[in-house]
């Protein structure tokens, strides 16, 4: 059911996005299997040395991923940010389609078809 929240006022919607990196889990090693051997041994992967710029940048894997954030907010008469009224953030680490079903489900829940059109 659509909500009234928005009828008779002027709305905008921001969406952004960004990158962020997510940490996977990290593979646990067999500690009797690996008894007495290195971490390249155990790992498979070539030692880091003991230089600190080989090791600040392979402390743990990562994937790039990019987060997408929906800020939701009405106008004033003056046409600045209404701060009486709450706005509404959300946001999806999913692709384009996902953030544009959050953005539709929200302007129907606040009713987006009465707000004011320019």
């Amino acid at each position: 059911m659509a909500g009234n929240e928005l009828e008779s006022k002027t709305v905008s919607v921001q969406i952004d996005g960004a990158r962020t990196r997510i940490r996977s889990a990290l593979k646990e090693l067999c500690p009797i299997e690996n008894f007495g051997k290195s971490q390249s041994e155990a790992t498979g992967k070539p030692g880091l040395g003991r230089s600190k710029e080989a090791r600040r940048h392979a402390m743990f894997e990562a994937l790039w991923r990019e987060p997408k954030v929906i800020t939701i907010y009405m106008h004033d008469s003056e046409g600045r940010r209404d701060k009486k009224i709450l706005l509404t953030i959300d946001g999806t680490f999913g692709d384009a389609e996902s953030i544009q079903m959050i953005v539709a489900l929200h302007l129907h829940r606040l009713g987006a078809a009465n707000a004011i059109r320019s």
